[in-house]
């Protein structure tokens, strides 16, 4: 995979198309935040009825995760269209992805989950591997390609194999931009989040289309 060729298509991309690609993520933010709250004021509720801390913040946080995950979906599915026909659906549209799908992703979030929190607690490397090769998942999600959940997680298993190490170097290339985001004190992220979000997508587009060449040769 080139990786300075998906950058430079990245950045030629979003080069106009910063506001489009934000707008979904500034209405998630607001979504997030209240919903945060609704289930905050809940955890609360159960810490000041039950004295059980540890269960009512878990709860907090899957039930927060799960959300996350289904908005995650949806955000793909938006930025790939956009990859590849240079135009944006509305973002509502993108939301019919999940009644056929919506299973799917909270399961494949919890087996990803603790499949990738048990790699981490034996040893962090089985850890990392299994991050990456569960990577793509939401994006086969997104691409509508899941048949159901474990086929999902198979899927990108597959399209990860041999290309986990070069997109772990991938993602590992954009942290000097995470660093000045933080010197900047988040301004750059204007910039960078629409930049890497296009990235990724293309990224995982040129991924496809390597694997379908290399089978049918």
């Amino acid at each position: 995979m080139n990786r300075k060729e998906i950058k430079e298509e990245a950045k030629a991309k979003y080069k106009n198309n910063k506001l489009n690609i934000w707008i979904p993520l500034l209405i998630w933010g607001v979504i997030t935040t209240i919903v945060s709250l609704i289930a905050k004021s809940a955890g609360d509720v159960m810490i000041t009825s039950s004295g059980d801390i540890t269960i009512s913040r878990n709860i907090y946080s899957i039930i927060i995760g799960m959300i996350q995950s289904l908005f995650i979906v949806c955000y793909y599915k938006y930025i790939l269209d956009f990859v590849r026909t240079g135009k944006f659906e509305s973002f509502k549209e993108t939301l019919t992805i999940l009644k056929d799908n919506w299973i799917i992703i909270i399961l494949g979030y919890i087996l990803i989950n603790i499949t990738v929190s048990l790699g981490y607690i034996l040893l962090i490397i089985p850890g990392i591997i299994l991050t990456l090769g569960f990577s793509m998942f939401n994006y086969i999600v997104a691409d509508n390609k899941a048949e159901g959940t474990i086929d999902g997680l198979k899927k990108s298993w597959q399209l990860m194999k041999g290309y986990k190490w070069d997109y772990f170097v991938f993602s590992l290339s954009f942290i000097g931009w995470y660093f000045l985001c933080v010197l900047t004190l988040g301004i750059l992220f204007i910039w960078v989040i629409p930049y890497c979000n296009t990235a990724f997508a293309i990224y995982y587009e040129k991924l496809q289309q390597t694997k379908t060449l290399s089978e049918n040769n």
